[in-house]
């Protein structure tokens, strides 16, 4: 491949990447349009002092982030 053909590539590549790039900001944007909703579950969680609800993670924060990791094992498929 020649240097000339590479950089047709890459520039190829550059507005594709710049394609998923808007699109996923204007998904990140109707995503911040939903209206916020109350959490009435009572989950526990295992936190570095030990077992605490959901408003003991706060620990006085204005905003919480939570990821929720499923390890499903190694039988599922």
């Amino acid at each position: 491949m020649s240097a000339e053909d590479w950089q047709q590539e890459r520039e190829v590549l550059l507005q594709a990447e710049k394609e998923a790039t808007r699109a996923a900001d204007a998904l990140a944007a109707r995503r911040r349009l939903l209206p916020m909703m109350r959490f009435d579950a009572s989950y526990a969680f295992e936190a570095p002092v030990g077992p605490t609800t959901l408003l003991g993670l706060f620990e006085g924060r204005m905003q919480l982030v939570v990821y929720q990791f499923m390890d499903l094992g190694p039988d599922h498929a």
